[in-house]
């Protein structure tokens, strides 16, 4: 006992020596941390040292370019914000003696950190560089900037949920790319890289007004969306998001169910031209100047009068009164000493504007215009809108949780507190209040008993958009992950997993939904209480199940309930499981989209323009033609020997009137426009000519001003499969089609005496409607396999037969 109690004060005296002697190298500067010296980080780590912000190693070193774990990220964080407030956490992977443990708790408390679906948080993982910039963003509040991560080389490698953090703190100079202009998202952070991230974001956080700073959230922060680790750009996890799995049972009796009520085209709003032209001298001396504008087709000219005392501001204004309205199609204002030419709409710009001056000797000289705002043609479109209806009402108290999802962002859920005694319109109405504005791109309101998700701008149909609502159970509300890719190269049948905790927290019913994005199956269970384990459950959901999912199969693995395809076949993404409490009937609605988007291009109407150079000497007739290679149309005009080329012009436009089928004639000052009255291609052969007699006016042509271009309706794409011979012994063919993302397989059953045509004729009867978006018919020995509407052509689309 003596000997023991010797060796413990031997053992505390080192100990303190050891301490002692490394704090006294730290405070004086010495060498202890040898390795950083010279390193390119070496002034900020020299800065945390100082401070006791972060502790070297036993062996004397700081190793600055090791790899940093999501845990001592989060000390990191702790110690430099002075983040002491804990709260209580209940992660699956995590245990209070973990020394990471008192920190997870502070994080959570703060708000950067929520972990991830499955109730993990993941602590002793390394933390990737698209990781550190989703939390750094978060804990700043900083507005997402996607453009600014278009910078890097390897931006197409970023994740969509950790992109607009990237450009966020990049813009910001928090965290810079490496020499070779790439990011290298997905490479795990080293401890220099965090030390120097951390204290710019600290600099920058001195920096911003008290107002500017939200690190920590309200007590009931609206989710954020989680990322879930499915796919090469997820990185090793996500910090700073809510988990949208709920935590407390939900009964509600609450009934949604979603559907796509509009589909989307894309669009955008375009751009006016503006072409500026700068008057930088005032008038010295009485004269006129002679002011020009033309957009490479069509040249307007003005003639102005000054006194020869006014500024450059005065000779813009007389400018601008000059032209008045003068030109087609543009608006002729003034800004100080500027004159701006500004088209009327959007438009491609057009390189061929200019405006310039002629004069002599009056001092304004001869400015010419410069094109200040470039044009951008506009799109129409639709914009999309995702509905949620509400069947009916709350029958009990109790929390429901809607998910949104569009494909292009980790899913966004919100928690929504039910009294009992809502009406399905107090229900939706509950569900926009919590969405508000949290969904960046989408407008949510309620309308009656629907909830509509509207998308700000017009943009192509996005199939991915889908709203759901759920209630938690005893084992929470997991979803599936697509352990085995599906692969027809590799002889590969896809597997689903539904993974169930080791046991469940309390009894009740569930439903499981299984869907591979053309059916759907869903199964209730009853849970028992205390003790049933999650193996248990497990077999419970895979006998409910059965043999009821055509082209899948069922079984169990412990805690895992397996979904695996029959067949080898291409991945199916749409493939998933998820699991909802079922207590209250509310049931698992998922949306789908009725209507497809596409993209339409609304062509250009073609214009001929006959300009009239001169005016009439002498009375007489001339005769007018147009002719588009089809059809020609003369008129006659009457001149009085003194008309201007303004008076021609307008005197040809009257004459032809309607008389031109498909097309609009038109004059403009000293140009007579004939426009087609739709967007066709550009017809070389359209012409406008004069023939006159004695009038002086001359006889000009016709140039095309406007190129045609003809508006797409859009093809819809067939697949065929060719039947080059009959069957000749009875049994089995199995024909799969597939458009690259869900497989359709079908049996067909023969007897050995069917004809080409009679295959052919059997497998399109079999598949029948079964193909979304697509129809299945026979012509002799082909099946065609027709898109249901016209899209991009799909290299993916194919059909095969084994």
């Amino acid at each position: 006992m003596i000997a023991r109690q010797i060796t413990r004060k031997v053992l505390s005296i080192v100990l303190m020596m050891c301490l002692m002697f490394t704090s006294i190298g730290v405070v004086n500067g010495q060498t202890i941390y040898s390795d950083i010296e010279g390193h390119w980080a070496e002034k900020q780590l020299r800065s945390w040292i100082s401070q006791d912000l972060i502790k070297g190693y036993t062996d004397g070193s700081l190793k600055p370019n090791n790899e940093i774990t999501r845990g001592e990220f989060m000390v990191l964080v702790n110690r430099l914000f002075q983040f002491n407030t804990t709260t209580s956490i209940s992660f699956i992977d995590l245990i209070e003696s973990n020394w990471e443990y008192v920190d997870v708790q502070k994080a959570v408390k703060v708000g950067y950190i929520q972990g991830y679906e499955d109730q993990t948080i993941r602590s002793s993982e390394l933390l990737s560089r698209q990781e550190a910039a989703v939390i750094i963003a978060h804990l700043l509040n900083l507005a997402n900037d996607e453009n600014a991560a278009n910078v890097f080389k390897d931006a197409l490698t970023m994740a969509f949920w950790s992109k607009g953090a990237i450009g966020a703190i990049v813009s910001k100079n928090i965290i810079a790319g490496y020499e070779d202009y790439t990011f290298k998202p997905q490479a795990n952070i080293t401890r220099a890289e965090a030390v120097v991230m951390l204290d710019n974001a600290k600099t920058l956080m001195a920096e911003k007004t008290p107002t500017d700073i939200k690190v920590t959230p309200e007590p009931k922060p609206i989710p954020v969306p989680v990322p879930v680790s499915t796919s090469d750009q997820s990185g090793n996890g996500n910090d700073g998001h809510e988990s949208s799995s709920p935590s407390h049972p939900i009964t509600t009796g609450v009934i949604g169910t979603a559907s796509t009520t509009t589909a989307g085209a894309i669009t955008t709003m375009g751009v006016a031209q503006v072409a500026t032209l700068p008057i930088s001298l005032g008038a010295t001396a009485a004269g006129t100047i002679h002011v020009t504008f033309t957009d490479g087709t069509t040249p307007v000219a003005v003639y102005v009068s000054l006194a020869g005392t006014e500024s450059a501001a005065n000779v813009a204004a007389k400018i601008v009164s000059a032209f008045g309205t003068m030109i087609t199609g543009w608006n002729v204002t003034v800004s100080g000493a500027n004159v701006l030419f500004t088209a009327n709409a959007p438009a491609a710009n057009n390189t061929n504007v200019s405006v310039h001056i002629e004069s002599v000797g009056i001092g304004v000289g001869t400015p010419s215009s410069t094109i200040t705002t470039p044009g951008t043609a506009a799109l129409t479109g639709i914009a999309q809108v995702a509905t949620l209806a509400i069947s009916n009402g709350a029958t009990a108290a109790g929390w429901i949780v809607a998910k949104f999802n569009d494909g292009t962002r980790p899913p966004v859920s919100v928690d929504v507190s039910i009294a009992g005694t809502e009406t399905a319109a107090d229900v939706a109405m509950g569900i926009a209040a919590a969405f508000g504005t949290s969904l960046n791109g989408w407008n949510v309101t309620a309308n009656g008993t629907n909830v509509h998700f509207t998308a700000q701008t017009p943009a192509i149909n996005n199939t991915s958009v889908a709203i759901s609502v759920l209630e938690a159970s005893g084992v929470g509300a997991p979803n599936s992950t697509i352990t085995t890719p599906g692969n027809l190269g590799t002889n590969t049948a896809q597997v689903v997993t539904l993974t169930l905790p080791g046991s469940e927290a309390s009894g009740g019913p569930i439903g499981v939904k299984f869907t591979d994005g053309v059916t759907s199956v869903s199964v209730n269970v009853l849970m028992l209480d205390f003790p049933e384990t999650g193996t248990q459950l497990a077999v419970k959901i895979a006998a409910a199940f059965g043999n009821s999912i055509p082209g899948w199969n069922v079984s169990t693995d412990s805690t895992r309930v397996l979904f695996t395809a029959n067949f080898p076949a291409a991945n199916n993404t749409k493939a998933a499981a998820r699991l909802s409490g079922a207590a209250t009937g509310i049931g698992m609605p998922d949306s789908t989209i009725t209507t497809a988007g596409s993209v339409s291009t609304g062509g250009i109407a073609q214009v001929a323009t006959l300009a009239i150079a001169n005016g009439t000497t002498a009375a007489g007739t001339i005769m007018a033609k147009f002719t588009d290679g089809t059809t020609s149309v003369s008129a006659n005009v009457y001149t009085a020997g003194m008309d201007s080329a303004s008076a021609v012009a307008a005197g040809i436009a009257a004459a032809f009137s309607t008389s031109i089928t498909g097309w609009n004639v038109t004059a403009n000052g000293t140009n007579v426009h004939f426009t087609a009255q739709i967007p066709a291609t550009n017809n070389m052969d359209v012409a406008a000519t004069v023939e006159e007699v004695l009038t002086g006016v001359g006889t000009p042509s016709s140039a095309i001003t406007t190129a045609g271009v003809e508006t797409t309706a859009g093809v819809a794409q067939v697949a065929t499969l060719i039947i080059s011979k009959g069957a000749t012994a009875a049994g089995t063919l199995r024909v799969t089609f597939t458009d690259g993302i869900t497989p359709v397989s079908v049996d067909i059953s023969l007897t050995g005496t069917e004809t080409a045509t009679s295959v052919a004729t059997k497998i399109a009867q079999i598949f029948g409607t079964s193909i979304t978006g697509w129809n299945v018919a026979a012509s002799d020995a082909n099946v065609l396999f027709t898109a249901n509407a016209p899209a991009a052509n799909n290299t993916n689309v194919s059909v095969t037969i084994q």
